[in-house]
């Protein structure tokens, strides 16, 4: 048999001329249907629609390696123009890529803005959040970790700074409203101590100065007066506030002892 024709059957050639090769022409209008199992074991092409599996339940292996910058491309739901391609970037080394033992959406790179990743992450861009954050047993890395931007997003931001601690520390934030205060600043705590040295049994009187002035006098003082140890002094007591400006106040210091008597006056003054 020398070949077989489309629409001619088959014909032959001269006697002692039939090749190896037998050459199988099929019509178009024919769609070829194989059942059972069946191996080539050279190179096929199909043209046109493919059908492969016509259930849920058959299962197609492949064993080889999938050709091409752009091998698969999807349709979806709808045949339209339109359609969904993995591109692969030609491969430097072997690579692998895993997919997990879940089922979610695949975030691509562009949506990584939306997403935190497993350990390891080091997405740049914005977060958002919703619900509750759990950061129970986490450690936030670096002097500076936490940078707060406001309501409004511009180049000035509030940094929470860190000094690098020399054992472990805890800082409590009370069950209450209300503003921080900053030492040092304005507005507001300031302490200054201040040697009242001898004070009388009659009491005496105590002159403390700001480290920098208030903008206005709205602020709040409280003063005691500590022995050495840094404990309230039995002795002296604070009989009140005389006067009060932006710069100092004038406290009023009690000697409850038959003798004279020397403590450190402490003062915090709290802006409003």
């Amino acid at each position: 048999v020398a070949s077989v024709a489309s629409g001619t059957g088959i014909s032959g050639g001269a006697a002692g001329s039939e090749g190896a090769t037998l050459s199988l022409s099929v019509d178009q209008s024919f769609t070829p249907t194989w059942t059972g199992a069946h191996t080539f074991s050279s190179s096929v092409t199909a043209n046109g629609d493919v059908t492969l599996g016509d259930a849920a339940t058959d299962l197609l292996t492949i064993g080889g390696t999938i050709q091409g910058a752009s091998p698969l491309t999807f349709e979806g739901a709808g045949a339209n123009g339109f359609e969904t391609t993995f591109a692969i970037t030609d491969p430097t080394a072997d690579r692998t890529i895993t997919l997990p033992d879940a089922t979610g959406t695949v975030a691509l790179t562009s949506d990584l803005s939306g997403y935190l990743l497993d350990s390891g992450d080091t997405a740049s861009g914005a977060y958002s959040f919703s619900g509750t954050l759990d950061l129970t047993g986490t450690v936030l890395d670096g002097a500076s970790p936490l940078v707060f931007e406001g309501s409004s997003a511009d180049t000035s931001e509030t940094t929470i700074a860190i000094a690098n601690p020399t054992s472990d520390h805890t800082v409590t934030i009370p069950d209450s409203g209300g503003t921080v205060a900053l030492l040092g600043s304005t507005l507001g705590i300031q302490t200054k101590r201040i040697t009242t040295g001898s004070c009388a049994t009659s009491g005496c009187t105590v002159v403390v100065t700001w480290d920098s002035a208030f903008a206005n006098t709205n602020y709040t003082v409280t003063c005691s007066v500590l022995d050495a140890s840094g404990l309230a002094e039995s002795s002296l007591a604070v009989q009140h506030i005389a006067t009060q400006s932006t710069t100092d106040v004038t406290v009023d210091v009690r000697n409850d002892d038959v003798s004279a008597a020397t403590g450190t006056l402490h003062c915090i003054a709290i802006h409003d």
